[in-house]
């Protein structure tokens, strides 16, 4: 992966990381010079892609467009991702 150009306005998401993954995930953050939530947004592209099980699934299951905006989360000082903003 590789530092963004510019890094896309999103919406808010909450989740919660293990400790080990967190960390990793600020690590590789500072070394490619991008922000914990455009790794999560990749990640979770390049899983998504990958599982055609779930492509298969997700064909059957429409997502209502109203719902399709990205997400920023950034990371917050208990170690969880919390939302910064919407697009």
């Amino acid at each position: 992966m590789h530092r963004p150009e510019e890094e896309p306005n999103a919406n808010s998401q909450i989740i919660r990381i293990e400790e080990d993954i967190r960390s990793k995930l600020a690590k590789y953050a500072e070394f490619i010079d991008a922000s914990e939530a455009y790794l999560v947004s990749e990640a979770l592209k390049i899983f998504f892609r990958k599982d055609d099980e779930f492509k298969s699934w997700l064909g059957q299951h429409p997502t209502n467009s109203a719902l399709r905006n990205e997400t920023i989360l950034e990371l917050n000082s208990k170690g969880g991702l919390a939302p910064t903003g919407t697009k």
